[in-house]
């Protein structure tokens, strides 16, 4: 089996565990698919410990389940070892900076990365400079969605200028809502669309 979707079924870290022992026993997972679940950081560290050695592992979904700042450092730790990933969805975990900082590390090298999904981080200034990086080296990156992060129009323009100046510009897909720009943000924006 490659490909495990467990979105939406109430597992809680009980059933995380479970789930991450027999992720164990696998070598060959493409997606993983997690979201809405309540892991919790202890059910996220175990998952992230069974997926380690996963290095095919091309699509990760753990959105929705209060991971926090260290559940996003164990997901670090995975996505370091994972050559072609595509897609993260870590939505709504409260990573914070700290978080995003482990992340862009883990991910800016990552040049196949297609999809990054951090909305409601929290991840302000200081996370949003830690995930530059990634965006300027991606050369296949199509959504982004920063939305809900508190980067007003000085995370816009760092994104802007991260994006800008790739010569073949795969976005689609950029969601920066509810981050308190202002027209000065929305200009630069223009400027990139």
């Amino acid at each position: 089996m490659t490909n495990v979707h467990l979105a939406n079924c109430e597992i809680g870290e009980e059933g995380t565990f479970a789930i991450a022992e027999v992720l164990g026993n696998k070598k060959n997972l493409l997606v993983l698919d997690m979201t809405n679940n309540k892991t919790m950081v202890n059910g996220c560290n175990a998952i992230c410990k069974a997926i380690s050695q996963h290095t095919t592992l091309r699509e990760l979904y753990l959105s929705n389940n209060f991971i926090g700042p260290d559940g996003a450092k164990h997901v670090a730790k995975v996505l370091e070892n994972t050559k072609y990933i595509t897609e993260v969805w870590l939505s709504s975990n409260g990573i914070f900076p700290e978080g995003a900082s482990a992340l862009g590390k883990a991910l800016k090298d990552k040049r196949y990365l297609e999809v990054l999904a951090l909305k409601r981080n929290d991840i302000g200034m200081s996370g949003l400079r830690d995930l530059q990086p990634v965006l300027q080296n991606s050369k296949t990156i199509r959504e982004l969605d920063l939305s809900g992060n508190q980067i007003g129009d000085d995370g816009v323009l760092i994104i802007c200028e991260a994006l800008k100046n790739k010569t073949k510009q795969q976005l689609r897909a950029l969601n920066l809502s509810d981050n308190k720009i202002t027209s000065g943000g929305c200009l630069v924006i223009c400027d990139l669309i």
